[in-house]
């Protein structure tokens, strides 16, 4: 359950009972207990409650729908001291029901008089008064984006002058403005920078439950650390860290200025899952770091998913950032991480599919890339057995990265295309799936100019595809000689390697046939007379007539 709903829950309850019981006493009913007594009671749960809204309580309760419309009117506020604005804008913060309205006269401060928001603001601050509500609605609202200097920097100082105690109930909005306007503060006052940035450290460590993210975690599903991160304080910290403009230029293997890394590990060091939420953004950036500073990169996080002993949110805080950045490491990276890799994908440790697409790219990546020895990252060996025991859905995002690449003409993927199906694919009758066999075809459609080679190979690997759901697009552009360039149709220029395709996976009933399949037969029927009597055409056409 998010944190505040239980609130949420016993406002909106109080302001039913007011609304009925109010509405019962209008129309003349006789309690037998005191009314009065009991508003009072329940209207500090519902402060928002106005008796005009009784006149509806007995309106109909079917559901209904619409936008609620923010009113940010402040103009009953204009005129008053500054000391009386956020006491009278919390009365007058409301929300009707009836009318999908909601009043948020402050929110309309903060819009056109920045200065005198921030002014009442703090100076409820030295009265000892902190409205966390205000303050939110201040550092949110879509007008910071345009404040001007000086206003970042009075805000920033503000900030600093709340006690922790009240801070960590702003956390989360106050970690996405500085996140936001850091970079200038940085650049234009570091020691009010810094101690902006101290403010959080201190009460992300003093209120360890205070750094949670804003994103709710759902009992006995995966823990989604990327989104988690990203909603969250630390998260943002690390972030806007980042962008510090200290690592720029930094040349390879000469590790990172000494103060940048200790606000990395000030990070690092949180307590709970802030420290975690870190973790994901910096694993983001994994391969740059290992190429800066190799050492520090292994130490502090390569080192903790080799411990067996090291927590598994660790790891899986790591590994999450790391496939979200899905960056290809380069050499010494990834003959660092390949034992993990293959672990993950025989295990079937990558329960989310971002990551099960991540690691297969990553696999056979490794297996096209060479070392200056000319030896491959990955061995022919080594992913024939992943694709054997990874899963139909691993196998069939394999070949959907096989076949992307090899359609970019700026690398060599489809001179590997037939290497990768000879030597890297399972033979195995368990991965001639309908869904692996129409990714082959697939692939085997796409490869232009060595066709003939690759349908031969393709035609040995798949099985007949017996699932009507299977949808083969370069099989329906054959059909409808729609190619890109019209020399280009296959059925034309290898009519007898592509009959042979078809007759290797167009299973025995005409009717779970790809959309387009038919069509395709007869075009090879009509380019090519000298194929009329082959066996594999007169058995398809028979298929065709026991319709």
């Amino acid at each position: 359950m998010r944190s505040g709903s239980k609130s949420e829950y016993r406002a909106r309850s109080a302001h039913q009972r007011l609304s009925r019981l109010h509405w019962l006493h209008n129309e003349g009913c006789k309690l037998s207990f005191d009314l009065e007594a009991l508003t009072c009671q329940l209207r500090k749960e519902a402060l928002d409650w106005k008796p005009e809204f009784a006149r509806r309580a007995a309106d109909s309760n079917d559901t209904r729908s619409g936008w609620v419309r923010t009113d940010t009117d402040w103009s009953n506020l204009a005129n008053l001291p500054l000391s009386k604005i956020l006491e009278n804008a919390r009365k007058k913060k409301s929300r009707d029901y009836t009318e999908f309205t909601e009043y948020a006269p402050f929110a309309g401060i903060c819009d056109d008089s920045p200065l005198r928001a921030i002014s009442a603001l703090s100076i409820e601050l030295k009265q000892g008064k902190f409205y966390a509500e205000f303050w939110e609605t201040y550092l949110s609202r879509d007008a910071r984006k345009k404040d001007k200097y000086r206003l970042k920097l009075l805000t920033a100082g503000r900030l600093t002058q709340i006690p922790n105690k009240d801070f960590k109930d702003i956390l989360l909005t106050a970690s996405r403005w500085f996140e936001n306007h850091g970079p200038e503060l940085r650049d234009k006052n570091i020691k009010v920078f810094e101690a902006v940035w101290d403010k959080f450290i201190q009460t992300i460590m003093q209120y360890e439950q205070s750094s949670s993210s804003a994103l709710v975690r759902r009992e006995q599903k995966e823990i989604d650390w990327t989104g988690e991160a990203i909603n969250s304080a630390s998260g943002n910290l690390a972030e806007l860290h980042m962008t510090d403009p200290t690592k720029d230029n930094l040349k390879i293997g000469k590790g990172f200025p000494k103060k940048w890394l200790e606000n990395v590990d000030q990070l690092l060091n949180l307590p709970n899952d802030a420290h975690r939420y870190s973790m994901v953004i910096f694993s983001f950036n994994l391969r740059w770091l290992h190429l800066i500073d190799p050492v520090w990169t292994e130490y502090n996080l390569i080192k903790i998913i080799e411990d067996d002993k090291a927590s598994k949110d660790d790891k899986d805080a790591i590994w999450a950032g790391f496939m979200w950045g899905a960056s290809v490491p380069h050499e010494a990276l990834y003959i660092k991480l390949k034992p993990h890799f293959l672990q993950m994908a025989k295990e079937g440790a990558v329960e989310r599919r971002r990551h099960t697409e991540v690691l297969s790219a990553l696999l056979l990546s490794g297996w096209g890339t060479k070392d200056k020895k000319k030896k491959q990252f990955i061995s022919d060996e080594e992913l024939r057995n992943v694709l054997l025991v990874a899963g139909d859905e691993f196998r069939s995002q394999t070949l959907w990265h096989l076949d992307r690449w090899s359609k970019d003409k700026k690398n060599n993927w489809d001179e590997k295309v037939l290497e990768f199906l000879k030597k890297a694919w399972p033979k195995h009758k368990k991965v001639r799936t309908s869904k692996t066999s129409a990714r082959l075809c697939e692939i085997a459609l796409n490869q232009r100019d060595s066709f003939p080679a690759v349908s031969q190979q393709v035609a040995q690997l798949v099985s007949k595809i017996g699932n009507e759901h299977v949808y083969i697009p370069e099989l329906r552009k054959t059909a409808k000689d729609d190619s890109e360039e019209a020399d280009e149709n296959l059925a034309e220029k290898y009519p007898d390697h592509y009959l042979n395709l078809l007759y290797a996976i167009l299973p025995e009933q005409p009717e779970r046939w790809p959309y387009g399949a038919a069509d395709v037969l007869k075009k090879i029927e009509e380019l090519a007379p000298q194929l009329l009597n082959d066996p594999r055409l007169i058995e398809l056409k028979s298929r065709l007539n026991d319709l």
